[in-house]
């Protein structure tokens, strides 16, 4: 077997599970972003808040900042409040965490990028051939080449990009017209 099929199978199995966010080694769980809003109920108890932020591994600084982003939205207008974001560096359980941030009235979305996207499928579905897609988009048609083929997988923002273009090709033509 050659080294550099010994470092793929590693690679492999240093791989997270994007369902559980852990490590299939060490069953570390990954870092998780969320983006936490307020409930229409009122203030949230901006101090339990922060505690719970802290044992789910936000530092104090952090869980404080964002507690305080959090009161200081309902100053906002309801359809101007865009959230707090935040990654917590370990989340063990996310349903629970939610729950409870839920209870003290503060709502919870946990962000990540698209498991799979079908470079190809969304290519096709434009009608365009690999150099108009890249060229059109702002990619390098080897890189293309590469996803289609299975030479190479989208790495997590590359999988951001393509659901983008899949569901608002005219969002990233603006911004890169721009």
């Amino acid at each position: 077997m050659s080294t550099r099929s010994l470092s793929k199978e590693r690679l492999a199995r240093l791989a997270r599970d994007p369902d559980t966010g852990r490590e299939p080694s060490t069953g570390v769980a990954a870092p998780a972003s969320y983006m936490l809003r307020p409930s229409c109920r009122g203030l949230p108890d901006t101090i339990e808040v922060a505690r719970l932020l802290v044992r789910a591994g936000a530092s104090v600084r952090t869980a404080h900042a964002a507690a305080t982003a959090l009161a200081d939205l309902l100053a906002e207008p309801v359809d101007q409040r865009i959230g707090v974001a935040l990654v917590l560096p370990s989340v063990p359980d996310p349903a629970a965490l939610e729950a409870a941030l839920e209870r003290l009235g503060v709502g919870a979305e946990r962000r990540r990028a698209p498991n799979e996207v079908d470079p190809a499928a969304i290519r096709r579905r434009l009608g365009l051939t690999r150099d108009q897609f890249a060229a059109r988009f702002g990619l390098d048609p080897r890189t293309i080449e590469g996803w289609e083929q299975g030479r190479h997988k989208p790495d997590a923002a590359s999988r951001i990009l393509l659901a983008v273009i899949e569901r608002n090709p005219a969002a990233v033509e603006a911004v890169l017209a721009a």
